[in-house]
Order: structure tokens, then C-alpha cells, then sequence
């Protein structure tokens, strides 16, 4: 699946944005989901770990969220430019947490960053809006187009993101190109698992 989203820091509290949020007609509340995100490189593989700045063109991350898990392989579509456009994300639900790690750990992937995060959660017409608590980073707000189909035309679809967003009225960061581990990874180099 084609995902095109999104990705903003926060520049309000977080309890002032779900009140404008909560209070938006438009918007209906999805609930609230708490996730850790175990992402892994292969050391054998240059394409499947960071490069010098710490970007991340294809991850590989086992996702606990609530009571599910799901493996999660994405392959990042950079601009000319080399800026984040969009990802091919390749995802599904496992039964074992455990027995994913260990499987995992038997391929020989080596554990890169966990990425811990308490997720807030709208919906406007075919965007998904989530506010995001990152444990390490803070708040941040990602806009997502739901259910993009392969052939979706991403330039039209982040047009209709930022249409959302303007219709938001949150006070935000420009467009961040790199995602959480990134941001992790460049924070702090300890935070490696």
C-alpha cells in the first residue's frame, strides 16, 4: 500500500490541541492507542540500516500496539531533491510478539531503535489526523491519506494534506522530511537498543 502522509512538530501543548480538536465538527475522535515500535537493521545489507545522517530509505520494524503485533517492512520515495515523498509500506498481523522478535533475531537483523509513542486519534473525510506523544522527542501531528491506492498521485494527495491542515488551525513546525527514528537516531546515538 501506497502511504502518504504527513509529518509536523507540534508548537502548542498537547491539552490545547485535543481541545481544539475535540471541539471540531469535522473531525470524528477515533480513540487513543499506545504503541512501541522496535525497528532492526541488517548488517549485511546496506539498504536495510542508517545511512551517515541516520536516513532510513527501507525499515523493517515489529510493532506492539494495545494487545496486537505486526511486522512492518516500508521502502521510502525520495524526491530528486532526495526529500521523503511517500513510502510503500508492506504490513501484517502476527500472533507472537515474541516469536517474531526471536525469528528476527535468527535472520540476523540486529535491533536499531524502539520508538514509544501515545497516539491521539482523528478522522477527517479520507485523512487520518493523529497527535502523537513520542517518548524522547515530544508532540508531534501527522496527517495521513487513508487507503491510497498504488497509482494514487502524490503530489495531489499531499495538496489535500495540507488543505486539512490549514483547516486545523494548529500552530506547527514546517513539513518535517524524516520520520521518528530518524529524529531519534539524530537526537540521541545512545538510544540505539
Amino acid at each position: 500500500m501506497k502511504e502518504i502522509e504527513l509529518l509536523f512538530e507540534l508548537k502548542e501543548s498537547l491539552s490545547s490541541t485535543l481541545d481544539k480538536l475535540n471541539s471540531n465538527q469535522d473531525l470524528k475522535k477515533m480513540g487513543e492507542k499506545y504503541t512501541e515500535d522496535y525497528y532492526f537493521y541488517d548488517p549485511l545489507r546496506e539498504d536495510l540500516k542508517p545511512d551517515e545522517s541516520y536516513s532510513l530509505k527501507k525499515c523493517f520494524r515489529i510493532r506492539k500496539q494495545n494487545d496486537k503485533t505486526y511486522l512492518t517492512y516500508k521502502i521510502d520515495h525520495l524526491s530528486e531533491k532526495g526529500i521523503w515523498q511517500y513510502s510503500d509500506e508492506f504490513e501484517t498481523e502476527v500472533n507472537s510478539f515474541e516469536t517474531s522478535k526471536k525469528i528476527v533475531d535468527l535472520l540476523g537483523l540486529k535491533p536499531l531503535i524502539q520508538v514509544k509513542n501515545r497516539k491521539h486519534i482523528f478522522v477527517k473525510d479520507s485523512f487520518e489526523i493523529t497527535i502523537e506523544d513520542v517518548e524522547g522527542l515530544g508532540l508531534f501531528l501527522e496527517i495521513e491519506c487513508l487507503n491510497a491506492q498504488d497509482n494514487a498521485d502524490v503530489s495531489t494527495e499531499r495538496k489535500k494534506i495540507f488543505e486539512v491542515l490549514d483547516s486545523l488551525k494548529l500552530r506547527v513546525s514546517d513539513e518535517l522530511h524524516i520520520g521518528k527514528p530518524e529524529l531519534l537516531l539524530r537526537k540521541n546515538t545512545d538510544r540505539f537498543i
